[in-house]
Formats: structure tokens, C-alpha cells, sequence
């Protein structure tokens, strides 16, 4: 009876030191091996998935982007009393600009010159037509007044309708946040827009008694300063007084009331973050993107980027093409969009 308790006493003990014992080299190593593989395929389906939120999200975004900006350039240029091109008279008013360093326009930076017989096709040798900036002044509603036009108390004030005009220049400018690897910038599609303008020629052309009333209507009204659209920018500014009178020409640069970005909010990815977004940029070697970054222009330096425009037609009657290219990048990765619009502008 002894010797059966005491074997079975040696037994248990012996199971219990069996469990105890904890897993050996091999079995640890078997285990580690499976988990390392099941932990690589999760691995490359999560960085899978990834790689195509990113890919819908930025493909979402700069074909959104991309629209908004040309819609609002297209406005913005169908209320144009018209568009300046690269000659001496568009490029004295862009030297009058007053943009601040922060927000320079890109050191290849220039306006489209006119092909009045022409077609929308890229540049070839020596006929350069293609731009990256566009300027243009803007017709806004008129200003009523309601003047005295002849100085006599015997008769009744009158209406009369001013025009008003603003500079706008659309043009890309290079940001340090957010840039485009391997590079240390990205690029911004930025507005400029003036304050407002009186037009010189308008009201050179009143009586003077009806022109001094219409002058003070308008100091009034708060405009400083008339224009004169026949004139290149050195001698085409005239000082509004508040006794009615036109001192000028002055010297005068264009003052901003407003520049901001086209499209606020384009550096990175609205969902993730994790996306930097850019006008394309003209870069030696080029981005290898879906969409070229230029098809217009002849890439020379900085030049055209993804911003390029071209006008066509005679004067009174030009169509412009401006065409918006974006991309964005991504782990390593980039993506693109092209958007462009045709707009009939009727120079008057």
C-alpha cells in the first residue's frame, strides 16, 4: 500500500513539474515565426489601405480644388474691362503692384502675350505666347451720384453713373510650410486685388462744374485716386481732392485691399494631414506625375509651373485659356489633376 501511494505521489508531482515547465527553444522560435508572418500581412494591408485613402483623398481634393479656382478665376475675368498682356504697357502696372515680399511673385513669373490670329497650341522656338500670371482690371457696379451738374440752385440734381475699377493679379508665389519633397517650397495660386479706381478718362470728359460735383461725390465715397486706361502705369494715376479737383499724374503704386491664397487650406490633406498639396512645380529632374505639369509654355527654370495661360483674338474680342495643373504627394508617392477653362473677354 506504501509503495502505491508513494509512486502515486511521484506522479502527480511529476505532472505538475511537466506543467510548470514553461515552452521550450523550438516550440518559441515556431511561434514567433508564425506571428512574425501574420504580423507582416497585416502589415502590408494596412499600409495598403492606406495608400488608397490617400490616394481618393487626394484625388478628391485637387479635382476640387482645381475647379473652385479656375470657377472663380473664370468670374473674376468674365467682369474684366480687359486682360494685360507682356508688352510695356501690361508690365509697367505689374513693376506698380504693391505686393509685400512674403507673398513675391515667383522669380519666373510673366503675363501671356496676345496671338490675335491664333490658336490655343504650345509654344514653339521663338513664338512664346504662354503666361503664368494673369492681370487684369475689374469692372465693379458703378457708383450713382446725384449731383449738382451745372452750379445753378434753379435746377435739379441729376444721377449720374461713375465707373469703378479694380487691379487683380492671379499669380503663383512660393511657400516654405508643407513642401514638396525633395524640395523645400510648394507653390500657391495667389489673388491680388486693389482698392478702388475712378475712371480718369470718364471724367476728363464733363463739363468742369459737372466734373468738379462728380469728383467730390466720389472723394466722398471714399476713392483716392482715378484712372487713366489709355496710359502706361507711370503717368495713368490722377489724385481725387475732396474739393472736387484732379491733381496728376502722381506717382502711385497699386495699393492692396486684399491677398490671399485661391484656394485656402490646399497644404495638406483636409482628412488625414498627412498629404502635402502644390501647384505643380517646374523642376529639374521634372515630378514624374500623372498629369505634365506644363503643356503650354516652355519650361525654363521656374517657368510656367502648373499655371498657364494664353490668350487669342484681336483686341475687343480675346478668348483666354488658363490652365491649373495641382499635385500632391504622399509617402513617397505623387498625384495630380489638370483643370482649364476657355473665357471670352469683351474689351471694351
Amino acid at each position: 500500500m506504501m509503495t502505491i501511494r508513494r509512486l502515486w505521489t511521484r506522479a502527480k508531482a511529476a505532472l505538475a513539474w511537466r506543467g510548470e515547465r514553461g515552452i521550450s527553444l523550438p516550440e518559441l522560435t515556431v511561434t514567433l515565426a508564425l506571428m512574425s508572418v501574420v504580423g507582416l500581412l497585416f502589415y502590408d494591408l494596412y499600409i495598403g489601405t492606406v495608400r488608397t485613402t490617400m490616394f481618393l483623398e487626394s484625388n478628391n481634393d485637387l479635382a476640387v480644388f482645381g475647379q473652385q479656382a479656375i470657377n472663380s478665376i473664370k468670374l473674376e475675368t468674365m467682369q474684366s474691362r480687359g486682360v494685360m498682356q507682356n508688352d510695356a504697357y501690361g508690365n509697367s502696372y505689374v513693376a506698380k503692384l504693391g505686393i509685400p515680399s512674403a507673398v513675391a511673385a515667383i522669380s519666373e513669373t510673366r503675363l501671356p502675350t496676345a496671338n490675335a490670329n491664333g490658336i490655343f497650341e504650345p509654344d514653339e522656338g521663338s513664338e512664346v505666347f504662354t503666361g503664368n500670371s494673369i492681370l487684369q482690371a475689374k469692372q465693379v457696379d458703378a457708383f450713382l451720384a446725384n449731383v449738382d451738374h451745372d452750379g445753378t440752385s434753379g435746377t435739379a440734381n441729376i444721377d449720374y453713373l461713375a465707373d469703378r475699377y479694380r487691379f487683380q493679379y492671379f499669380y503663383l508665389a512660393e511657400k516654405g510650410d508643407h513642401p514638396i519633397h525633395p524640395l523645400d517650397h510648394r507653390l500657391e495660386l495667389m489673388h491680388f486685388e486693389s482698392e478702388e479706381y475712378a475712371d480718369w478718362f470718364q471724367l476728363n470728359s464733363l463739363p468742369a462744374t459737372f466734373r468738379t460735383a462728380v469728383v467730390g461725390a466720389l472723394y466722398d465715397e471714399g476713392l483716392r485716386f482715378a484712372w487713366n486706361p489709355g496710359a502706361v502705369a507711370t503717368s495713368a494715376f490722377y489724385q481725387i481732392n475732396d474739393n472736387g479737383s484732379l491733381t496728376g499724374p502722381v506717382t502711385h503704386t497699386i495699393a492692396a485691399s486684399a491677398i490671399e491664397p485661391v484656394m485656402p487650406g490646399m497644404g495638406q490633406g483636409r482628412i488625414s494631414g498627412a498629404m502635402n498639396y502644390s501647384v505643380g512645380i517646374t523642376a529639374d529632374p521634372p515630378f514624374q506625375t500623372i498629369d505634365p505639369v506644363s503643356v503650354f509654355g516652355i519650361a525654363s527654370g521656374s517657368f510656367p509651373s502648373g499655371f498657364e495661360v494664353q490668350m487669342i483674338g484681336p483686341t475687343g474680342a480675346r478668348k483666354i485659356n488658363i490652365r491649373l495643373m495641382l499635385m500632391a504627394q504622399y509617402q513617397k508617392r505623387l498625384n495630380s489633376h489638370a483643370n482649364s477653362v476657355t473665357v471670352t473677354v469683351a474689351e471694351f
